[in-house]
């Protein structure tokens, strides 16, 4: 009985490792690119119909800007962010919040609410 050693390069996972041939940089820069993109119209071409729907507003405060009017805005800013429903002009005015959301609020918060409803009686 013979036994067969081998070395390492006639081990069959052994040897010399196949290499690519290195990559041709000047080729892929040579290569004819197409068009390019269209131009681009003027930014005034491109501008949306005045309308209703697509119209911005920002929040400029003033020296005869109420409480409610805050809150409205406020509210309404929030409906905005949530994707709320759709409501009749004003009817944000006099929102009521829920007691477990008036107990959230912070001290200085609080004191601009006044109970609609008796308070709950002390346990």
């Amino acid at each position: 009985m013979t036994t067969k050693t081998r070395t390492k390069s006639e081990h069959p996972t052994q040897g010399a490792v196949p290499t690519k041939p290195p990559i041709d940089r000047t080729a892929e820069e040579a290569q004819v690119t197409g068009p390019g993109p269209a131009p681009v119209p003027p930014s005034e071409a491109d501008a949306p119909m005045p309308t209703a729907e697509n119209a911005v507003y920002q929040f400029k405060p003033g020296p005869g800007t109420s409480i409610l009017d805050i809150k409205e805005i406020c509210l309404m800013q929030i409906m905005q962010l949530v994707n709320g429903p759709e409501i009749e002009p004003g009817a944000l005015r006099s929102m009521t919040m829920q007691g477990h959301r008036f107990n959230q609020l912070s001290e200085p918060a609080k004191r601009w609410f006044e109970p609609v409803t008796p308070a709950a009686p002390e346990a």
